[in-house]
């Protein structure tokens, strides 16, 4: 009975810290975005926004605008809070978030498949968050 006991505290205390390491890299930070982009099928216009990261969930918010999308975990080295986009020829496609070292991977959206479809190419655009 002890033991289980001790291995439900284990569990628990995991847990607590698992969430913690979470909540590190989980925040809001600000951006000034320099052109017009898409999220998912959202167009957004260029400007000033808010990026806000919990778990997989991602919201985008401006002044008059702002989209929400859940993406995929990602990790690698280095600290650098990035915006990542794929730039088909004028339009600009958000990709990945980064708040440090973990990212989100948002799906290619219908207009971003359409392009891949048709564009051999793109070029990646970054963005620093601050």
């Amino acid at each position: 009975m002890k033991r289980q006991f001790l291995g439900v505290a284990g569990a628990a205390l995991l847990a607590v810290l698992g969430g913690l390491s979470v909540s590190a890299e989980a925040g809001s930070m600000r951006v000034t975005v320099p052109f017009s982009f898409q999220v998912l099928d959202r167009s957004l216009p260029r400007g000033d926004y808010s990026v806000e990261t919990e778990q997989a969930r991602i919201q985008i918010r401006g002044v008059t605008s702002g989209a929400l999308a859940v993406g995929n975990p990602l990790e690698k080295s280095g600290n650098t809070p990035k915006l990542v986009f794929h730039r088909y020829g004028s339009e600009y496609i958000l990709s990945e978030v980064w708040t440090g070292s973990t990212g989100r991977k948002l799906m290619p959206s219908r207009r971003e498949k359409e392009l891949t479809a048709r564009v051999a190419s793109f070029e990646t655009v970054v963005i620093p968050l601050s």
